[in-house]
C-alpha cells in the first residue's frame, strides 16, 4: 500500500479516535473521579498519549534498523515539541483574561525541572553505548511518572447529582470512550508504516524529520481538539490538566521506552530537538515562578 495512504489512513483513525474521546472524557471524569485535578490528568495521560507510546513501540519492537530507531525517537521528542512549542503558548494566549489557576502554575514550576533534568540524563546517557545506563535512566524515568503524578496538589468540583448520566447512558460513553481508544491503538501502526515507507529503511535525518512532523502533527490531533474545546468552554483547569499530563506522560513514560527498548544512541539531530525541549521547559518553569511572584 503506498506511503500517503497509509499515513492518511493512520491520521483519520487517531483524528477519528481522539474525537470519540472528546466526546466521552469529560464525562467519564466526572462520573469516576468527580473532576478532581489528578482524574483529569490519569484519564488524559491513558487515553489522549497513546498514540505517542504505541508509534515508538512498534518502532522499536517491530525490528532493527537505523529507519525504525530514528522513526522511535521522531516520534517520542516529536510529540512533548509540539505541545510545549506550539500548543503551549496557544494556550497562554487564549486565557490571559482567564489566567491559569496559581495552584496549577505552582505544580508546574515545580513539575518542569524536573522533567528537563529527566530528558537531559536521557540524552546524555546517549552518548554512552550501555544498555545498563539506559535501562537505570529508563527505570528512573517510569518512577518519575507517578512520583510527580501522585504529587499533585487538585480541588474535587462539587458534585452535582443533576448532571449524573444513567446507568445506560454511562455504558454508552464508556463504549464511545473505549472506541476512541481502539483507534488510538490502530492508528499510530499505520502512521508508523507511513513515515517509514516515505523514508525508506535507510534511517537518518529524513526519517527523524519526518517522523517529528507527521508523528507529532497526527498523535497530537486529540490533545489539539481536546484542548480547544476545553477552552472554548473556558475550562481552564481541565485544558492545562490534559496539557501538561500530556506532556508529563510523553517525557518520562514514552521516553522511558526508547531507553529500555532501544539501542538509543543519540547523535546531533537528536540533541538538538531535545534541546529546544528543555529550553522550553526552563521558560516555562520561569513564566510559572514569575507569575506566582506577582500575584502572591
Amino acid at each position: 500500500m503506498p506511503a500517503i495512504l497509509l499515513t492518511a489512513g493512520g491520521f483519520l483513525l487517531i483524528l477519528g479516535g481522539s474525537i470519540l474521546f472528546s466526546h466521552s472524557a469529560e464525562a467519564l471524569t466526572q462520573k469516576l473521579f468527580r473532576n478532581h485535578s489528578l482524574g483529569r490528568r490519569i484519564l488524559g495521560n491513558m487515553s489522549l498519549s497513546i498514540p505517542e507510546l504505541i508509534l515508538p513501540l512498534f518502532s522499536f519492537l517491530g525490528g532493527s534498523g537505523e529507519g525504525r530507531k530514528d522513526a522511535g525517537i521522531g516520534a517520542i521528542l516529536g510529540a512533548p515539541l509540539l505541545l510545549i512549542a506550539i500548543l503551549w503558548p496557544m494556550t497562554l494566549f487564549f486565557t490571559r483574561k482567564s489566567p491559569i489557576p496559581s495552584s496549577e502554575k505552582r505544580q508546574l514550576s515545580r513539575e518542569a525541572p524536573i522533567l528537563a533534568a529527566g530528558l537531559s540524563l536521557a540524552l546524555l546517557a546517549g552518548s554512552f553505548p550501555s544498555h545498563t545506563l539506559h535501562m537505570s535512566i529508563g527505570i528512573f524515568l517510569l518512577m518519575l511518572y507517578p512520583a510527580i503524578l501522585f504529587g499533585i496538589k487538585g480541588e474535587e468540583l462539587p458534585d452535582d447529582s443533576s448532571n449524573t448520566e444513567e446507568h445506560p447512558a454511562f455504558i454508552r460513553t464508556a463504549l464511545m470512550f473505549l472506541s476512541g481508544v481502539a483507534l488510538l491503538l490502530i492508528g499510530p501502526v499505520l502512521l508508523l508504516k507511513g513515515i517509514l515507507g516515505f523514508g525508506g529503511s535507510g534511517g537518518g535525518e529524513t526519517i527523524f524529520i519526518l517522523s517529528i512532523i507527521l508523528s507529532s502533527l497526527s498523535t497530537e490531533s486529540p490533545e489539539a481538539l481536546s484542548l480547544f474545546m476545553l477552552l472554548k468552554k473556558r475550562d481552564i483547569p481541565a485544558a492545562y490538566a490534559i496539557l501538561w499530563g500530556s506532556i508529563h506522560f510523553q517525557l518520562t513514560v514514552s521516553l522511558a521506552t526508547g531507553l529500555i527498548l532501544s539501542p538509543w544512541i543519540i547523535q546531533e539531530r537528536h540533541i538538538a530537538a531535545g534541546a529546544v525541549l528543555i529550553l522550553a521547559l526552563l521558560l516555562s518553569t520561569l513564566w510559572a515562578r514569575s507569575t506566582v511572584e506577582r500575584t502572591n
